[in-house]
Order: C-alpha cells, then structure tokens, then sequence
C-alpha cells in the first residue's frame, strides 16, 4: 500500500480528499498522512516514511507547497485553485487545478500514471 504525505491549509480538504484515498478502494486505498501547517509538513518531511507528496500551493504563515517539494526526493503534485503549473514545473513536480473534477480522482490516476512509465 503506497503512503501518500496530503497537506493542505484547508483542513475540509485534508478531510474529504483523505478519505477519498484511504477509504475507497476503487482509488486505490493509501495510506494517508495529512498536515494542515507547514510545520506539521516539515515534521512529517523528517520522521515518516511515504511514498508521494500532494500539498497545496498557498500554505499558511506565507510558506508555500513548491518549498516542501524542494526539500523532499518524493515524486510530487501540487494543487492550487489557481494555475499555477509553472510553478510545480519550476521544482519538478506534477499540477493538478482544485477546480477540476474530483479531486480523490485525479490523484489517484496521477499515481497510477507514475507506475506506468
């Protein structure tokens, strides 16, 4: 089972999207470990072993996901409502737009794609 590090600002987000990774087996049924700051973040970046990084672009006390992404050697995906795929390009990691569809959905076949190639 793949571990999945989601962190997100929105702690409704961290909720619904969790769930749709952990309790669905139809997206693949990950472990998931949630933060809400970017310290929780940082916490979770230094003692616990996962498989992905999913954070949110805008974080809170004016840190940003694409500073987590710098610092981890995870396969990546940033999420912002905005677009802002260049920024997830410019540290190497992957881009999904939070308006677009399920969310649950869309990281799961991210995932998915990454073990195919």
């Amino acid at each position: 089972m793949s571990t999945i590090l989601l962190v997100d600002n929105s702690e409704l987000i961290t909720e619904i999207v969790g769930e749709q990774l952990s309790d669905n087996i139809e997206f693949g049924g990950y472990q998931v470990i949630k933060a809400i700051t970017f310290q929780q973040a940082i916490d979770h970046l230094e003692k616990s072993d996962f498989d992905y990084l999913i954070s949110d672009y805008y974080l809170d006390q004016g840190n940003f996901g694409t500073a987590l992404i710098q610092q981890c050697q995870k396969q990546s995906l940033l999420l912002a409502f905005d677009d802002l795929e260049y920024k997830a390009k410019a540290v190497g990691a992957s881009f999904i737009n939070k308006n677009q569809g399920v969310l649950g959905r869309r990281i799961h076949d991210w995932i998915i794609s990454l073990k195919i190639f």
